[in-house]
């Protein structure tokens, strides 16, 4: 799924949420997004906030929606070859070569209103523990978006490896080269350490457990019933984030905030396994699986993990010793991938 696929995706879920409150006000805002009606967007969401004038369920999608424009308003496209800008891409069709450049100025001005109102909101409901995932989303949104831009620098397709790019990969092209030039922007700070900004956010996140002791709430004002456990999996999205975009670093750092407040977690635990895996340090994270698998003996994908790092270790009694246990698992997946290890050879003899 493309970037663009997974804002309007994250859209159409807050607006379905936001539905369960204000029926009449997230419906009508769907449909004139539909027919890009900016107009009575703004003045539907002007009601909708005079009616509920402290609800965070308005605010959270109202950030949304600025994401959402940053997407639809920000590319161009001219007959002419553009004489403001360095950063466009040539398209050269049978009859006449059309022009794209980014409007990085509406790009950088959306993202910041949309993170703006988030940061506000937070500030405001500092335990309404969804508007931290909508922050983390929308981050995410943009640390996947770069990703997938830099992959693109040369016209690669990312799923086929070819280098005839599609209209969405032309559109992410083009934003990736527009922003390799801060210094033309008015106001480029938005986009600037990403990682930072999401690392500070569950930071603040789970600082403010301490503070509420785990006293949450939802969008609509109703408390958690199991609040640390919404806790715990809120926080580990923000490492999933950081680790499925190759942010190592950060994502370590993230952890072992983590690890400060829960040094036994089997999350947490995992995270810092993985980490040491991804830095390829594999003898510190045969030490991390031995003791998550010591803590939780049952857990066969711990122990899974645990026989891959005794195998690129050179420990090949052991690893035959759990690959051969585990191709009895009740996981039927776990106990197929420890088959296929034993026929590959993988194990001892």
């Amino acid at each position: 799924m493309n970037i663009k696929q997974i804002l309007a995706t994250f859209v159409i879920q807050i607006f379905s949420l936001s539905a369960l409150a204000a029926s009449d006000h997230a419906q009508a805002i769907s449909e004139y997004l539909g027919k890009k009606d900016i107009p009575n967007i703004y003045k539907e969401f002007a009601q909708w906030k005079a009616e509920e004038p402290n609800s965070p369920n308005v605010e959270d999608t109202w950030a949304w929606y600025y994401i959402n424009v940053s997407y639809s308003k920000d590319i161009k496209i001219e007959e002419q070859r553009p004489t403001h800008t360095e950063d466009y891409m040539e398209i050269i069709g049978k009859e006449k070569s059309e022009f794209l450049y980014v409007d990085v100025q509406i790009y950088c001005d959306s993202v910041k209103k949309g993170l703006d109102i988030i940061n506000q909101t937070i500030s405001k409901f500092p335990d309404h523990i969804d508007l931290y995932s909508t922050k983390a989303a929308l981050i995410s949104a943009q640390l996947e978006r770069n990703t997938h831009d830099s992959a693109l620098k040369h016209g690669i397709d990312l799923h086929t490896g070819k280098n005839d790019m599609s209209e969405e990969q032309r559109y992410n092209y083009i934003i990736q080269k527009a922003l390799t030039h801060p210094k033309k922007v008015g106001d480029e700070s938005v986009l600037v350490d990403l990682e930072g900004q999401l690392i500070a956010t569950f930071s603040s996140l789970l600082d403010r457990s301490l503070i509420n002791k785990n006293n949450w709430y939802d969008l609509y004002d109703k408390k958690l019933e199991k609040g640390e456990e919404q806790l715990i999996e809120v926080l580990q999205t923000g490492f999933t984030v950081l680790y499925e975009e190759a942010k190592f670093d950060a994502a370590s750092q993230l952890n072992n905030k983590y690890l400060s407040v829960y040094p036994k977690h089997e999350y947490f635990m995992t995270n810092k396994a993985l980490i040491e895996v991804a830095h390829k340090d594999y003898d510190s994270a045969l030490k991390s699986f031995k003791a998550l698998h010591k803590k939780f003996p049952k857990d066969d994908i711990i122990s899974f993990s645990l026989a891959q790092m005794y195998q690129v270790t050179g420990d090949a009694k052991m690893a035959d010793k759990l690959f051969n246990s585990l191709s009895k698992s009740s996981n039927k997946n776990i106990a197929e991938r420890a088959k296929r290890m034993i026929n590959k050879g993988a194990v001892g003899e």
